[in-house]
């Protein structure tokens, strides 16, 4: 049986440095050139050739600002990845976009290079807010990209933050009533998430009133068909992102380009993880040593693949079934008890739920995934009872 994988390319290039993000990026007019970084990257695509004959069933472009290399940069790209890679007749290729930085010309270009999905870094339509994240596009870039997307009927997505400094309940609301204007099929909101001593913390909402906020998005999106599937993420029926689900799903993941995360599930007996340095000068060196960049990799043992499994599986709303973890751990009597009594313990709090084969996230935990994933971390030696 043919293996798939999903695929992602970082870009590390950025209009501005905002004040929250914390990927590897560079300010479009620092040096390097995109050019060099590019002739880089396509030397790593040579270096993953265990991995060529593998179907591509998702390949997104994220960064940084990937919308900011040219249509014959993207070419160069996408005929090298073609040339190593198959990828499949469904194969969903995203390409993360700033506002302002594409028009319907490009646009058309790159759907005749094989791009089937647009994901839109609105933010927020609130300029005092953008600029305060240190955004350089304005709500009017926003306003634009939105109306060209829905004229072209592109399967698009957009980005929206809340919880940012002095954002009001009314300031969110509007938000999302304005991007509910353009019918999105997908949304992804995403609660500002920062170290406790980062400055861009001071006059945030209470923890009570980005619940609120959650809520808020949820209701006004509903009104426009667009539901949410996973902790962060809302769509139309059927325009779920593919690329997504393979993270939450065990299935393997190759990351190429600076800082770029992969996941291989089939090497060692739970999988491995690795990461991509974050440094131009180790990036290259390695490259141009014909090694892959990796900064460091983890060879997964069985209670960190477990922990992963929980973490992952109930993401989405649609969560787990227990037998399937019973399979792909091999857990004998005492391995089972001691998950059931994991879950039955977030179940009395009103955290997860048991309906119809799966455990899942209640309404109550959604607001709170991380006080149940903090639950479902295990230990080696808790796993001493099962069977190897």
């Amino acid at each position: 049986m043919e293996k798939s994988l999903s695929l992602y390319i970082h870009i590390p290039y950025c209009l501005q440095k905002c004040h929250y993000c914390d990927f590897v990026k560079f300010d479009v007019n620092e040096i390097p050139p995109i050019d060099d970084y590019l002739k880089l990257l396509l030397m790593e695509l040579e270096l993953n050739s265990d991995f060529h004959t593998q179907k591509i069933e998702s390949l997104y472009f994220g960064g940084g600002t990937p919308s900011l290399l040219t249509v014959k940069q993207f070419e160069l790209l996408m005929t090298a990845i073609h040339s190593h890679f198959n990828l499949s007749e469904k194969c969903e290729i995203t390409l993360e976009i700033n506002p302002g930085t594409v028009d319907k010309n490009k646009l058309d270009n790159l759907l005749l290079l094989g791009f089937n999905r647009f994901s839109l870094g609105v933010q927020s339509f609130n300029d005092k807010h953008l600029n305060a994240c240190g955004r350089k596009h304005s709500s009017g870039d926003a306003h634009k990209d939105l109306a060209l997307f829905s004229s072209m009927d592109l399967n698009f997505s957009a980005d929206i933050l809340f919880g940012l400094p002095n954002q009001s309940l009314s300031e969110l609301t509007l938000d999302i009533q304005t991007l509910s204007q353009y019918s999105p099929p997908h949304v992804s909101p995403y609660n500002l998430t920062l170290p406790k001593k980062h400055f861009f913390n001071a006059d945030r909402a209470s923890d009570e009133t980005q619940i609120k906020m959650l809520n808020i998005i949820s209701k006004e999106l509903k009104k426009i068909d667009i539901f949410r599937y996973e902790v962060s993420n809302f769509s139309k029926k059927g325009f779920e992102s593919k690329h997504n689900q393979i993270y939450w799903s065990d299935k393997t993941y190759l990351g190429l380009g600076m800082g770029a995360h992969s996941y291989i599930k089939d090497s060692g007996d739970w999988g491995k993880r690795m990461w991509n340095t974050g440094s131009y000068e180790k990036y290259a060196h390695c490259v141009g040593q014909a090694k892959r960049p990796h900064q460091k990799f983890e060879v997964l043992k069985k209670h960190e693949a477990l922990t992963d499994f929980f973490h992952t599986r109930l993401r989405p709303l649609v969560g787990f079934r227990l037998e399937n973890a019973e399979s792909k751990f091999d857990l004998n009597k005492h391995g089972l008890i001691l998950l059931k009594k994991q879950l039955l313990l977030l179940e009395q709090k009103k955290l997860i739920s048991y309906s119809k084969g799966h455990w899942a996230l209640t309404s109550t935990g959604l607001e709170m995934p991380n006080e149940v994933f903090k639950e479902l971390c295990f230990l080696e030696e808790d796993l001493q009872n099962v069977r190897k």
